[in-house]
C-alpha cells in the first residue's frame, strides 16, 4: 500500500480511537497478579520512588521500563500495575515536558489517565499531546520526513506504557513509514503529496 494524502491523519485518528476505549478492553483476557510479581513489582516502585528521591530521570526511566515487562498488554489497559507507579507518571511528565521528551511524557500522561479513568481530564491531556505529536509533523515536505522523531517516540511510549492501543499504532506507524520508503522508488510524478495539518 503506497502512503496516501492524511496518512497521519489516519492514524491520528486510529489512536484517539484506541485511546477512547483503553481503559474498558472488556473482551481483553487479564491474568490476576502473582504473589511473586507483586514482590518484584514493588520493588521496582520502590526503586522508583528512590529515583525520584534523587532526582535521576534516567533510572526513573528504567525502573518504569521493567515494570511493563511484568504485565501483557491487556493487564496494562487495565491499570492492573500499582497504583504507586502514578508517582513516576507525574515525575516523567514534570521532568519530560521540558525536555521535549514525547515518547517518555505520553507514556506518563498515559498511565495517569489508566489510572483515573473517570477523569476525562486526565485522558484530555493525553490525547492533547498525541494530537501534538502528529500536527507538529504534518507539514514536513519529505515523506520520511514525517515519521523523524515520531517513531522513535512511539517506541519509547509503547516500552514505558504498552498498551493494545499504542503497540498497535506503533505498528501501524511502521507499515506507514515501509510504505513511505516504497514512495520514494517511484517515478516522480506518481508521488503523493505529504498530509497538511490542515487535515487534523
Amino acid at each position: 500500500m503506497i502512503a496516501r494524502p492524511g496518512v497521519l491523519h489516519v492514524s491520528f485518528v486510529f489512536v484517539l480511537a484506541a485511546c477512547a476505549g483503553a481503559n474498558h478492553p472488556a473482551t481483553l483476557p487479564v491474568t490476576p497478579p502473582q504473589p511473586r510479581r507483586v514482590r518484584v513489582a514493588q520493588q521496582l516502585i520502590e526503586r522508583c520512588d528512590r529515583a525520584i528521591a534523587e532526582d535521576s530521570y534516567d533510572s526513573v526511566v528504567q525502573c518504569m521500563a521493567k515494570l511493563a515487562n511484568l504485565y501483557t498488554p491487556a493487564e496494562y489497559a487495565e491499570a492492573v500495575f500499582p497504583r504507586s507507579l502514578e508517582r513516576a507518571a507525574q515525575y516523567l511528565v514534570r521532568k519530560g515536558s521540558p525536555r521535549g521528551d514525547e515518547g517518555r511524557v505520553l507514556s506518563g500522561l498515559l498511565i495517569e489517565s489508566l489510572l483515573h479513568p473517570d477523569d476525562a481530564a486526565a485522558l484530555e491531556r493525553y490525547e492533547r499531546l498525541v494530537y501534538w505529536s502528529f500536527d507538529a509533523r504534518a507539514d514536513m515536505n519529505g515523506p520520511l520526513e514525517r515519521f523523524q522523531g515520531l517513531m522513535e517516540a512511539w517506541e519509547e511510549h509503547a516500552r514505558l506504557s504498552p498498551t493494545p492501543a499504542v503497540i498497535d499504532a506503533l505498528e501501524r506507524l511502521r507499515l506507514e513509514q515501509r510504505d513511505a520508503v516504497v514512495q520514494l522508488f517511484l517515478p516522480h510524478e506518481k508521488h503523493v503529496p505529504p498530509a497538511s495539518a490542515a487535515a487534523f
